[in-house]
């Protein structure tokens, strides 16, 4: 019997020794994976002052799918259209999951490339656990108003802490397209109103300064819809944005129309703001018209017409979500000449090399 219990302790003690090993191992994975994410970030290829007042040119961008995932994607588009981009476009929801905190690795990946990143930053309120929030359904009604009176700081503020300590110049496009239908943020979605998207983005705002995150810049971005009522202030805004899409004869009923028919209207309104503008996600169908034609108006125009904009980023998706439509720079060989001639002008500020 004292032979047994020798052994059942003999083994205890190995179970024992053998998870203090394994938990001291997974500690150290982790720790290294921990340091590695947060490696001092590579140099930002323009200061912040640069961006937040940009005195000439224009910034030309994009959105790819992948990137900065797959950075191989953006090389091989540079390559054929001969030159690279200087502020690239990616998005993340809020949430409680990992992949909706703030992340230095893709924003890294970036500045590595030579341009800045642009983040559209959703305000979506369904991925979060606890805290105290509402269930689902309910915590979507009047969102902005518990973004507002401080529901989620618990998330902000630790995404700002981050955004700090990371350090670089960081373009956060916040709660975009709010004057359309599509999004829960809207200023008609779950009973929200103009007034509670002031508030929301005012709110936001604040907390990102309270916590020293002054290298973040604010896009205030909308559809091509109007948009009375929703203008946070020039005191909490950087930059003004919009959305500037052909569809082309691709909807039923709808027709071909320019770059300067759709975007005409809302510029003259966006340049009263007296911020620099950004067309935030740009393209065209093919159908209907001639889309090469369509992108050589659209960047002299920058020149010539809208010489308040001072970023002009593609929105390189080869499949629009709901649409048939081919939004890429290489739906073709047109196309990628028309981009390619135009894009050559000095205008258009270059990456850092």
């Amino acid at each position: 019997m004292l032979r047994y219990w020798k052994t059942v302790r003999v083994l205890l003690l190995a179970g024992w020794l053998l998870v203090l090993w394994w938990g001291g191992h997974w500690s150290a994975e982790r720790f290294a994976a921990a340091a590695a994410r947060w490696r001092p970030a590579p140099p930002a290829p323009f200061s912040l002052d640069e961006l937040r007042h940009p005195a000439r040119g224009c910034y030309l961008g994009v959105y790819m799918p992948f990137v900065p995932q797959e950075m191989r994607l953006l090389e091989a588009l540079e390559r054929r259209v001969g030159r690279g981009f200087t502020m690239i476009s990616l998005y993340q929801a809020w949430g409680g999951r990992r992949e909706q905190q703030f992340d230095p690795t893709p924003l890294n990946r970036i500045l590595e490339h030579g341009a800045v990143p642009v983040l559209t930053w959703e305000p979506w309120v369904t991925d979060f656990e606890g805290h105290g929030l509402p269930p689902m359904p309910d915590r979507q009604f009047r969102n902005l108003q518990a973004i507002a009176r401080g529901d989620y700081d618990f998330y902000l503020r630790r995404w700002a802490r981050d955004a700090r300590r990371w350090g670089r110049p960081l373009m956060i496009r916040l709660g975009h397209e709010m004057n359309a239908t599509w999004y829960p943020w809207g200023e008609r979605a779950y009973g929200n109103t103009a007034e509670d998207y002031v508030a929301m983005w005012r709110h936001v705002v604040n907390v990102f300064r309270q916590e020293g995150a002054n290298n973040v810049l604010w896009i205030w971005s909308i559809a091509q819809r109007p948009f009375h009522g929703l203008y946070p202030g020039g005191m909490w805004v950087d930059w003004v944005g919009v959305t500037v899409l052909n569809f082309g004869t691709v909807p039923p009923g709808w027709r071909w129309r320019s770059f300067p028919e759709l975007f005409r209207p809302f510029y003259r309104e966006l340049v009263l703001l007296n911020k620099p503008i950004m067309i935030a996600e740009v393209g065209s169908a093919e159908e209907g018209g001639d889309k090469a034609a369509w992108v050589r108006e659209a960047m002299l125009s920058l020149k010539t017409e809208f010489s308040a904009v001072r970023s002009f980023m593609w929105f390189n998706n080869a499949q629009d979500i709901y649409w048939p439509i081919n939004w890429s720079l290489t739906s073709s060989p047109d196309v990628v000449q028309a981009f390619r001639r135009a894009a050559a002008d000095p205008y258009f500020i270059a990456p850092p090399r």
